[in-house]
Protein backbone atom coordinates (compact mmCIF):
# COMPACT_ATOMS: atom_id res chain seq x y z
CA UNK A 1 0.00 0.00 0.00
CA UNK A 2 3.15 2.15 0.30
CA UNK A 3 2.33 4.54 -2.99
CA UNK A 4 -0.97 3.59 -3.66
CA UNK A 5 -3.73 5.73 -4.26
CA UNK A 6 -5.75 4.83 -1.35
CA UNK A 7 -2.51 5.68 1.04
CA UNK A 8 -2.71 8.85 -1.24
CA UNK A 9 -6.51 9.16 -0.16
CA UNK A 10 -5.93 8.34 3.19
CA UNK A 11 -3.76 11.48 4.08
CA UNK A 12 -6.53 14.31 3.10
CA UNK A 13 -9.35 12.52 5.17
CA UNK A 14 -6.92 12.25 8.55
CA UNK A 15 -5.18 15.46 7.89
CA UNK A 16 -9.14 16.93 7.04
CA UNK A 17 -10.63 15.03 9.98
CA UNK A 18 -11.04 17.54 12.89
CA UNK A 19 -12.36 20.01 10.60
CA UNK A 20 -15.54 17.93 9.93
CA UNK A 21 -17.44 18.78 12.88
CA UNK A 22 -20.88 18.60 11.57
CA UNK A 23 -22.81 19.81 14.49
CA UNK A 24 -23.01 16.49 16.42
CA UNK A 25 -20.52 16.47 18.91
CA UNK A 26 -17.10 15.13 19.05
CA UNK A 27 -18.29 13.14 15.78
CA UNK A 28 -16.79 13.99 12.77
CA UNK A 29 -16.37 12.37 9.44
CA UNK A 30 -14.71 12.61 5.95
CA UNK A 31 -14.40 10.86 3.01
CA UNK A 32 -12.14 11.07 -0.53
CA UNK A 33 -11.51 9.58 -3.29
CA UNK A 34 -13.19 6.98 -5.99
CA UNK A 35 -14.22 3.33 -5.60
CA UNK A 36 -11.99 0.57 -4.09
CA UNK A 37 -9.45 3.40 -3.29
CA UNK A 38 -12.32 5.77 -2.00
CA UNK A 39 -11.25 6.60 1.86
CA UNK A 40 -14.22 6.63 4.38
CA UNK A 41 -13.00 8.37 8.09
CA UNK A 42 -14.85 8.59 11.33
CA UNK A 43 -13.75 9.83 14.50
CA UNK A 44 -16.04 9.69 17.54
CA UNK A 45 -15.38 10.93 21.34
CA UNK A 46 -16.33 9.79 24.60
CA UNK A 47 -19.45 11.95 25.32
CA UNK A 48 -18.46 13.16 28.65
CA UNK A 49 -15.19 14.92 27.26
CA UNK A 50 -13.90 18.11 26.70
CA UNK A 51 -13.59 18.91 23.03
CA UNK A 52 -9.78 19.90 23.94
CA UNK A 53 -9.01 15.92 25.28
CA UNK A 54 -11.22 14.92 22.24
CA UNK A 55 -8.84 17.06 19.91
CA UNK A 56 -5.86 15.72 21.91
CA UNK A 57 -7.18 11.71 21.81
CA UNK A 58 -8.12 12.06 17.84
CA UNK A 59 -4.69 13.38 17.09
CA UNK A 60 -2.87 10.85 18.77
CA UNK A 61 -5.38 8.35 17.49
CA UNK A 62 -4.23 8.94 13.79
CA UNK A 63 -0.64 9.06 14.18
CA UNK A 64 -1.20 5.71 16.32
CA UNK A 65 -3.11 3.60 13.96
CA UNK A 66 -0.67 4.76 10.86
CA UNK A 67 2.36 3.19 12.98
CA UNK A 68 0.18 -0.17 13.70
CA UNK A 69 -1.36 -0.41 10.88
CA UNK A 70 0.21 1.23 7.92
CA UNK A 71 -0.64 -1.49 5.21
CA UNK A 72 -4.38 -1.82 6.07
CA UNK A 73 -7.81 -0.36 4.61
CA UNK A 74 -9.83 -1.32 7.38
CA UNK A 75 -8.96 0.15 10.87
CA UNK A 76 -10.38 0.49 14.18
CA UNK A 77 -8.70 2.15 16.84
CA UNK A 78 -9.98 2.50 20.11
CA UNK A 79 -9.02 4.92 23.09
CA UNK A 80 -10.30 6.04 26.34
CA UNK A 81 -11.66 8.89 25.28
CA UNK A 82 -11.99 8.58 21.25
CA UNK A 83 -12.48 6.23 18.69
CA UNK A 84 -11.07 6.50 15.23
CA UNK A 85 -12.45 4.23 12.03
CA UNK A 86 -11.30 4.08 8.24
CA UNK A 87 -12.11 1.83 5.75
CA UNK A 88 -12.80 2.26 1.83
CA UNK A 89 -15.95 0.19 2.68
CA UNK A 90 -19.72 2.90 3.97
CA UNK A 91 -19.04 3.90 7.24
CA UNK A 92 -22.24 6.54 8.45
CA UNK A 93 -25.27 4.87 8.90
CA UNK A 94 -23.57 1.61 9.48
CA UNK A 95 -25.20 -0.28 12.12
CA UNK A 96 -23.29 -3.47 11.53
CA UNK A 97 -20.33 -1.40 12.94
CA UNK A 98 -20.38 -2.60 17.43
CA UNK A 99 -17.37 -1.51 19.40
CA UNK A 100 -17.61 -3.09 23.33
CA UNK A 101 -14.76 -2.81 25.96
CA UNK A 102 -14.71 -4.62 28.81
CA UNK A 103 -12.80 -3.64 31.79
CA UNK A 104 -12.83 -5.98 34.96
CA UNK A 105 -12.59 -4.91 38.66
CA UNK A 106 -11.23 -7.23 41.73
CA UNK A 107 -14.61 -8.61 42.40
CA UNK A 108 -16.46 -11.65 41.67
CA UNK A 109 -19.64 -12.61 41.34
CA UNK A 110 -21.41 -16.21 43.17
CA UNK A 111 -23.92 -16.17 40.99
CA UNK A 112 -22.86 -15.45 37.13
CA UNK A 113 -26.27 -16.11 35.87
CA UNK A 114 -27.94 -13.75 37.45
CA UNK A 115 -24.61 -11.13 37.39
CA UNK A 116 -25.36 -11.63 33.28
CA UNK A 117 -29.19 -10.52 33.66
CA UNK A 118 -28.65 -7.91 35.95
CA UNK A 119 -25.84 -6.72 33.61
CA UNK A 120 -27.69 -7.11 30.13
CA UNK A 121 -30.63 -5.45 31.72
CA UNK A 122 -28.56 -2.62 33.02
CA UNK A 123 -27.02 -2.32 29.35
CA UNK A 124 -30.36 -2.43 28.11
CA UNK A 125 -31.88 0.42 29.71
CA UNK A 126 -28.63 2.61 29.35
CA UNK A 127 -29.06 1.58 25.84
CA UNK A 128 -32.80 2.53 25.24
CA UNK A 129 -33.16 5.13 28.15
CA UNK A 130 -30.88 7.43 27.43
CA UNK A 131 -27.75 6.88 24.74
CA UNK A 132 -30.32 5.85 21.97
CA UNK A 133 -33.02 8.74 22.75
CA UNK A 134 -30.62 11.75 24.10
CA UNK A 135 -29.93 14.51 21.59
CA UNK A 136 -28.24 13.42 18.65
CA UNK A 137 -24.98 15.73 19.85
CA UNK A 138 -24.18 13.24 22.42
CA UNK A 139 -25.67 9.83 22.41
CA UNK A 140 -24.28 9.12 25.54
CA UNK A 141 -25.29 7.49 28.59
CA UNK A 142 -23.47 6.60 32.13
CA UNK A 143 -24.48 4.65 35.15
CA UNK A 144 -24.25 2.25 37.96
CA UNK A 145 -26.19 -0.69 39.27
CA UNK A 146 -25.95 -3.44 41.93
CA UNK A 147 -25.78 -7.33 41.18
CA UNK A 148 -27.37 -9.71 43.21
CA UNK A 149 -24.47 -9.91 45.43
CA UNK A 150 -24.47 -6.02 46.16
CA UNK A 151 -21.26 -5.72 43.87
CA UNK A 152 -21.71 -2.34 41.76
CA UNK A 153 -21.60 -2.52 38.14
CA UNK A 154 -20.39 0.73 36.53
CA UNK A 155 -21.21 1.51 32.47
CA UNK A 156 -20.79 4.12 30.03
CA UNK A 157 -22.43 3.49 26.49
CA UNK A 158 -22.70 5.58 23.30
CA UNK A 159 -24.73 5.34 20.41
CA UNK A 160 -22.93 7.33 17.33
CA UNK A 161 -24.54 10.30 16.53
CA UNK A 162 -25.29 9.03 12.48
CA UNK A 163 -27.36 6.45 13.39
CA UNK A 164 -31.32 6.85 14.12
CA UNK A 165 -33.04 5.75 17.21
CA UNK A 166 -34.17 2.23 15.27
CA UNK A 167 -30.38 1.47 14.09
CA UNK A 168 -28.68 2.14 17.67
Amino acid sequence: MENSTFKANLDTPLSNLLTTNNGFGNFYNISTGQEIDRVNALALCRGDINPDVCQSCLNDSMVMVRKVCPNSIYVVGWYDYCSLTYSNDTLLGNNEINFVSYGNGSQTTTNVDKFNVALRYFWRSLKHAEAATRAALRKFASGNTTDPDFITIYAIMQCSPDLSKQKN
